[in-house]
């Protein structure tokens, strides 16, 4: 085995969420399982990646994979067009309910009790709603189902309060997408990141894209100009002066960016949760009507975060701190499978390759 797993390091493993495009990291720690490669310490996770890290702490192989594939693409846990149409949310609740213990898919507490001996942490980053600052929760505890809630509880898909600790809480991918930082700060100087995008050369491929002020407010007026023809397509029309109300406050708030980061630009990554232009604005056009969230300037709020924190992600990840040893294990294309409806084979053909990908890893750490 590659020294760096037989010296005494404490590794660190750091999963990315990515909604369904999770089934990639399901694949690379199936691999793991499979060949018995467990040197971390510490584990963190964030939303559809922390589900990732409890079935491969709880030695669940193919749990993961089972979960995205059978209960992530049902139509009772989300359907584009009850969405629009009858203001159905992503049922969340019910697709956890499956790893219940009771549930068709239980997660094992006892074995993960036993792998988190000895000083090992799990733990799942969420973010807090009034802050919009990343926090890390353990995830087997008492609390693991509301912990999980929360960090894969995406503000415009999912509308029911999060609550604990007396704080209300949402999407970990709002304030941590991959969350490096947070290992970087217990101390962890050698930090294996699973990523759902691919990189070349250390460097994102160009499926992230640089994100300034004008850009946003280029794709802003470009879709004023299709208002009419969009919102007559997708058949709420009546929505329209929603949207406008919502693009008036998206100015503002760029406008404020623009006065305290002039020359800031952030990578817009079309993988994430906001997915592309044409589903994000059927989401927000409907806002006004089932969401919480409302067209405030607190959803204005999260997205802005979600934007600023990738950047940050980035910049850690392309120019790690010199006391890092940065390991990036990501796919060699751009995945064929979406954040939300999926095909049921693209799925199965990201999964085969994140197996792929784990087996070229192992082979060269020198594992097998």
């Amino acid at each position: 085995m590659n020294q760096h797993f037989l010296d005494g390091n404490n590794f660190s493993l750091i999963v990315q969420g990515g909604g369904q495009r999770g089934i990639f990291a399901s694949g690379v720690l199936d691999k793991f399982l499979e060949r018995n490669f467990d040197p971390f310490s510490l584990y963190i996770g964030t939303s559809a990646g922390a589900l990732n890290v409890a079935t491969y702490v709880a030695r669940q192989q193919g749990l993961g994979f089972n979960f995205v594939l059978n209960y992530t693409t049902h139509d009772r846990f989300f359907n584009l067009n009850k969405f629009i149409r009858k203001k159905q949310p992503m049922d969340l609740d019910w697709a956890l309910k499956m790893v219940l213990q009771d549930g068709a898919i239980p997660l094992d507490f006892n074995t993960a009790t036993n792998v988190l001996r000895n000083g090992k942490h799990a733990l799942a980053c969420v973010t807090n709603k009034s802050d919009l600052q990343d926090y890390y929760y353990p995830i087997f505890t008492d609390q693991w189902l509301d912990t999980l809630k929360a960090t894969c509880g995406i503000p415009m898909l999912y509308y029911n309060d999060i609550t604990f600790d007396n704080q209300q809480w949402i999407d970990g991918s709002v304030s941590a997408a991959i969350p490096v930082h947070e290992s970087h700060r217990r101390g962890f100087k050698n930090i294996v990141v699973i990523r759902t995008t691919p990189i070349i050369n250390g460097i994102e491929t160009n499926e992230a894209t640089d994100f300034s002020i004008n850009q946003v407010e280029k794709k802003r007026k470009n879709f004023e100009v299709n208002m009419d023809h969009y919102l007559k397509r997708i058949g709420i029309f009546k929505e329209k002066h929603h949207l406008i109300h919502f693009h008036q406050k998206l100015s503002d708030k760029l406008n404020e960016l623009k006065q305290n980061h002039e020359h800031t630009k952030y990578k817009l990554n079309n993988q994430r949760w906001l997915m592309d232009d044409d589903h994000l604005y059927r989401l927000v056009t409907l806002q006004a009507k089932v969401s919480q969230f409302g067209m405030s300037s607190e959803m204005l709020d999260i997205i802005i975060a979600h934007y600023k924190n990738h950047n940050a992600v980035e910049d850690f990840l392309t120019n790690p701190p010199d006391d890092v040893n940065l390991i990036q294990i990501a796919p060699d294309r751009s995945l064929s499978s979406r954040p939300l409806l999926s095909k049921k084979d693209h799925l199965l053909e990201d999964y085969e390759h994140g197996q792929m990908v784990g087996e070229r890893f192992l082979q060269s750490v020198g594992y097998i």
